[in-house]
């Protein structure tokens, strides 16, 4: 019971914390639309008509105040999440999640307070909030540590069936937490955060009665094979590998100067390359990806739904990702081993065709000539969701290391940084055809289609480094 317990909970985990996120998207902005409209009005108490709250200088501030709230929350994470990798390392991961579930919980009572207090304090004050995610470094550092855990935790052969499940988690709660956070609306404005709150701390109560992320946790549970590392694209140095611990990208001792860094990189590429391809893979993904955040827009604009009705859109992409994350891949995965298929081979096929569902979809999204078809495209975007899980597995495989915290603390930076740079480019992109009151010509989609396009060539890549490790890895 002991050990299924071990199994299991890092999935509860995860699910518990996203949804605690998913569920104050929408709460979360109203509530700061509430406190700047009685700003605005200068209303002390009582109730406030929401139409009141529509008119162009509240909307305008509401607009500010969450959208650098949302640079503000990326702040600490980027800037912690390497230190916290490797600390998870070294102090094991169940203390690094329960600071991100400490600090987060801060950041949630911060905002409650500001918005609730509104006659007191200023809207503004709720940016402060972004502070307290330097205790743990929130949602980014939790998925980076929960994931290393998981890749620790279960043997080569089997560690990619559950990076898919553990990527299904978050899909999960994009389904349910629209309506879960639509009914605590209706009872009362400020009781989703209090329901988060609640959820973050039972995740600290979980962490704080078991034993899971332990640093010998995976020793305990998966036993001798926790010591097997997969001979799959050798591509690492001799000293890494005798050491079991991955080269660092750059060394800090001769990192002085630019050109110097410029060097030490060029080196680590040089000695590194399947590492590099896969987070240059993770790179691109999140890049693509960003034209996700137009889908609402774009159906809206270009086949006349009134956006309030535009969540199907959510719906169907987080349907897609669900069925292929929590059933298709891992009974494809669990299939092709049991037929001996090597694992290695099974990550890079996944990577390739789940690239192929994606460009197939974007291209169809770009070219749908009717919402019907544009949804279908979305949902079938959605069973592209197993890239990551796949590319996870590969960067596990790759890293040559039992210590994966910095590993795949590096892999959400470079996703991190995928979605800041993905997001200006799709945004200029989707303004093509507006000229003469037109509509978008949807090329942000058409761009996504040619970058999972070099996904598929880097797969192929992967493979040409790695071929004859692949075929006798297991």
């Amino acid at each position: 019971m002991l050990r299924n317990t071990h199994l299991v909970l890092p999935f509860i985990l995860y699910l518990l914390f996203r949804l605690s996120h998913f569920l104050l998207e929408v709460p979360t902005v109203r509530m700061i639309e509430l406190a700047a409209c009685h700003q605005h009005l200068r209303l002390d108490h009582g109730p406030l008509n929401e139409a009141a709250c529509k008119t162009p200088p509240v909307q305008e501030h509401v607009s500010l105040v969450v959208g650098w709230k949302m640079t503000f929350d990326s702040i600490p994470g980027l800037m912690s999440i390497l230190y916290f990798g490797t600390l998870a390392d070294k102090s094991g991961h169940r203390a690094i999640l329960r600071l991100c579930c400490v600090g987060y919980l801060l950041a949630i009572l911060w905002v409650l307070i500001t918005c609730l207090f509104h006659q007191v304090f200023p809207v503004e004050l709720v940016l402060l909030s972004s502070l307290f995610l330097f205790i743990g470094g929130g949602q980014l550092v939790f998925a980076a540590v929960i994931t290393a855990f998981v890749a620790d935790l279960f043997p080569p052969p089997s560690r990619t069936k559950f990076l898919f499940l553990l990527a299904a988690m978050p899909h999960m709660d994009k389904v349910a937490s629209p309506a879960l956070a639509t009914k605590l609306m209706e009872q009362n404005l400020f009781l989703p955060s209090l329901v988060s709150m609640a959820i973050v701390v039972i995740c600290v109560a979980l962490l704080q009665m078991s034993d899971v992320g332990r640093e010998t946790a995976a020793s305990k549970v998966v036993g001798s094979t926790s010591d097997q590392t997969e001979p799959f694209l050798r591509s690492s140095s001799n000293s890494s590998q005798e050491s079991g611990t991955a080269a660092p990208a750059i060394d800090p001792e001769q990192a002085r100067g630019p050109f110097r860094q410029l060097k030490n990189i060029i080196c680590w590429v040089h000695r590194e390359p399947v590492l590099f391809i896969c987070y240059l893979c993770f790179f691109l993904k999140s890049n693509a990806m960003a034209s996700e955040a137009f889908i609402f827009q774009y159906l809206s604009e270009k086949f006349g739904w009134p956006l309030r009705e535009t969540t199907v859109m959510r719906l169907a992409l987080s349907s897609g990702a669900v069925i292929s994350t929590l059933i298709i891949c891992p009974l494809a995965n669990a299939t092709l081993h049991n037929r001996g298929v090597a694992s290695a081979r099974i990550n890079i096929g996944a990577v390739h065709a789940s690239s192929i569902v994606l460009v197939a979809s974007f291209i169809m999204a770009w070219q749908a000539s009717s919402s019907t078809a544009f949804i279908f495209s979305m949902l079938a975007a959605g069973f592209g969701e197993g890239l990551e899980p796949a590319l996870q597995g590969v960067l596990a495989a790759a890293s040559q290391t039992k210590a994966k915290g910095s590993i795949f603390a590096l892999m959400c930076t470079c996703s991190l940084l995928g979605d800041m740079t993905g997001g200006p480019l799709m945004s200029a992109l989707m303004s093509i055809g507006r000229g003469g009151n037109g509509v978008s010509d949807g090329y942000c989609f058409l761009a996504s289609a040619l970058v999972f396009g070099a996904v598929i060539v880097l797969a192929h890549l992967l493979w040409a480094l790695g071929a004859e490790e692949m075929l006798g890895e297991d």
